[in-house]
């Protein structure tokens, strides 16, 4: 009554629609009176009277329950529900829930929003149940609302009612029941007759309008529920990512643990039934629920299912690996991997699918789950180490000394044993002078966001290197450097690559967006991917030597710089692979180069001028709308190609090859390989590209090693 009272006294006034700004309280909840139908006659009873108490305490619990801040975040949501269930007082307590959705989704169907706003609310207090059931009133039937949504039609009572997981998930039941076709034409055939006699009686009346026409009437019906069977099946209504866990070992033999995280991307309710294995065997999501999952989560299981909470929080599941739930053999591998520490094991052929409904469409729905490896021990390797501060950099490296009034670090003279990571400080350089070798432990790292000024001679290298008996250090990172960092004789060795949880690196020395010159250096048997990795910089590589690669002898990846005079010999793969980037190689010699010699790739530009290709598979490869330039090379051997341009990633365009002055010793397959569209231009002469089949190229080692 405070609404109407006040909202008609200002309209009437003032011939407004809505009032000041000095009246908004009365229209609120908060501010209404809780009351009764003829409460004069139920306070003359005294069981009545008992029943009425209760009846009003009920509501204002509603109605601070709807007062309360209606935009709060999931997890308040939570503690505010654990509150209050902690007293006793859910809305589960005073509502009867499952009529209470009954009725929202009736007010969906027939577009009644205006039943569902709070100040047309009314409730039966039932004697029998203790709880308050919905009536429906003042529906502005004739009116259908705009908003068709079952959620986006909230008001303050359906917001505080959706939080309820029963409530909620009733919902979506009642609504697949209603949204069936079934359901209408069952209600019109009840209906029809009483329908035609109104029609006629209104239109003898003279009230007939349009609003009260049948076949009207059954249309708006019939394309809202079209609507609502389309909302009820959502394309991607729920994700899944599953796992393939190392666990705790069982009389010193590796175990295994499947961890399933599932998650719902919509507001409409999934019901994850269970999970099913290669060999058939079912386990339901009841029995497989986490003990880790959060309390709030546990309330969401639905007998041997499990409803997904709405608001996108993740569920975990989890089934240790053994012969009941995958084959032997399977069973056999996946230990082996877990033990090996292989990330890739393609003998594991475990099989594994989701089975799950959306609330309100009984289709059982399947979806096979992809299986990623994942070791608990990689959380333990932890990232990327934090920079540390210059005293705990010095107390930890007795070999490191700190000049004041500038932010650089110098190693003293001599052979250091480094403990762990040498981590600079935050933007700190480090200068290394002559004579210096710093051998590292397995598995650590000189990490460095300043620059490094390592500064040997040609009679006193710097030296780095694995401790003795360590077969490999994990190398160099120097990341988003201010300055430029410079190398002069420096000697590096067995390197591999830093793998560190989720941080792992390609390069064995790794420039990031940090500017760097190498001249006179060596660096020999780098067991990663990449000797050396550049990254988003510009750079200098002078009379460098590169021996004994893994892979790539020299990757760098949007770059800008100068290879001269250097030797790339003993690679597995390339010696010099580039992609999106700009450069030249000048006077360089390969010698036994597994794959390219020189691999332009990814809209590229390289200038080659003079050097010698030794031994190699190809000399150079433009690909992927790339364009090389090479001039006066000799090429002594290649196993296939000299020359080869061509497509690898389709979204790239076409590449060139402009080659001349060439010296071409021994070819074993062809002097050059041109993938129509792709040309090559020697001499000043054109040769005709042909269609090539690329993967097959590569599926043969042909064209990538």
């Amino acid at each position: 009554d405070t609404y109407w009272t006040e909202f008609f006294q200002h309209r009437n006034h003032q011939g407004e629609t809505t009032g000041p700004k000095s009246i908004e309280p009365s229209q609120q909840v908060i501010a209404a009176e809780v009351s009764a139908f003829g409460e004069k006659r139920l306070a003359q009873s005294e069981s009545l009277a008992r029943q009425l108490g209760q009846a009003l305490a009920q509501l204002r619990l509603i109605q601070d329950r709807m007062a309360s801040q209606p935009e709060i975040a999931a997890d308040e949501l939570v503690r505010a529900e654990r509150a209050i269930r902690s007293a006793g007082r859910s809305i589960d307590s005073v509502l009867d829930t499952r009529s209470a959705a009954d009725m929202h989704a009736l007010m969906c169907l027939f577009r009644c929003n205006h039943a569902l706003v709070w100040p047309n609310r009314r409730f039966y207090h039932n004697p029998i149940t203790g709880r308050l059931e919905p009536i429906v009133f003042d529906t502005l039937a004739g009116t259908p609302s705009a908003n068709r949504d079952p959620i986006g039609m909230s008001t303050w009572t359906v917001r505080e009612f959706l939080k309820n997981p029963a409530y909620y998930n009733r919902l979506f039941e009642r609504l697949g029941e209603l949204a069936a076709p079934e359901y209408l034409e069952a209600l019109f055939d009840e209906l029809e007759p009483d329908l035609t006699r109104y029609a006629r009686l209104l239109r003898d009346e003279g009230f007939h309008v349009p609003q009260t026409d049948s076949e009207v009437i059954k249309n708006q019906l019939y394309d809202q529920q079209v609507f609502l069977r389309e909302l009820l099946r959502p394309m991607d209504g729920v994700n899944f990512d599953c796992r393939l866990m190392s666990n705790e070992p069982i009389d010193g033999r590796p175990t295994g643990m499947l961890e399933v995280e599932a998650w719902a991307t919509t507001r409409v309710p999934v019901a994850v039934s269970g999970f099913r294995f290669g060999n058939d065997r079912f386990v339901s999501a009841a029995r497989s629920l986490a003990r880790t999952n959060p309390p709030t989560s546990r309330r969401y299981r639905n007998r041997s299912a499990v409803v997904l909470p709405n608001d996108g929080r993740h569920v975990v599941f989890r089934f240790p690996i053994d012969d009941r739930l995958a084959g032997l053999r399977d069973v056999r591998a996946i230990k082996q991997a877990l033990r090996s520490g292989s990330e890739r094991d393609v003998s594991v052929k475990l099989s594994l699918q989701a089975e799950y409904r959306y609330i309100g469409n009984e289709a059982e729905r399947i979806e096979k789950l992809s299986i990623r490896r994942f070791g608990k021990s990689w959380d333990d390797e932890g990232g990327r180490p934090a920079s540390p501060t210059l005293g705990e950099a010095l107390a930890r490296h007795a070999f490191l000394r700190h000049d004041a009034g500038g932010n650089v670090l110098t190693a003293r003279t001599g052979d250091w044993v480094v403990d762990g990571d040498l981590a600079m400080p935050e933007g700190y350089a480090l200068h290394i002078g002559p004579g210096v070798t710093l051998r590292f432990e397995a598995d650590a790292a000189l990490v460095t966001t300043g620059a490094l000024l390592f500064e040997g001679t040609s009679d006193q290298p710097i030296v780095l290197e694995p401790q003795p008996g360590v077969r490999s250090w994990a190398g160099v990172v120097v990341l988003e450097a201010a300055a430029r960092s410079l190398w002069r004789h420096v000697n590096v060795r067995d390197t591999d690559v830093i793998t560190r949880g989720g941080w792992v690196l390609t390069g064995g020395i790794t420039f990031y967006r940090s500017n760097v010159d190498l001249l006179d250096c060596t660096i020999r048997d780098a067991h990663g991917e990449d000797a050396l990795n550049v990254y988003g910089c510009d750079f200098l590589l002078e009379r460098v030597t590169i021996d004994g690669v893994a892979s790539d002898a020299f990757d760098g990846d949007f770059v800008t710089g100068t290879v001269r005079s250097c030797t790339f010999s003993r690679s597995v793969q390339d010696a010099v692979d580039v992609s999106g980037s700009t450069i030249q190689v000048i006077d360089s010699r390969f010698i036994d180069i597994g794959d390219k010699c020189i691999s332009a790739g990814e809209n590229s530009t390289v200038r080659v001028r003079g050097g010698v290709v030794e031994s190699a598979s190809i000399a150079t490869a433009s690909k992927d709308s790339s364009h090389v330039d090479v001039a006066d090379m000799e090429v002594r051997y290649v196993e296939n190609y000299v020359l080869a341009a061509y497509i690898k990633k389709p979204e790239y365009g076409p590449s060139t090859i402009i080659a001349s002055n060439l010296t071409i010793g021994e070819v074993g397959r062809a002097l050059f390989l041109v993938q129509a569209p792709c040309e090559i231009e020697l001499d000043g002469k054109s040769i005709a590209g042909v269609e090539v089949d690329v993967k097959d190229l590569y599926d043969r080692k042909i064209l990538g090693k």
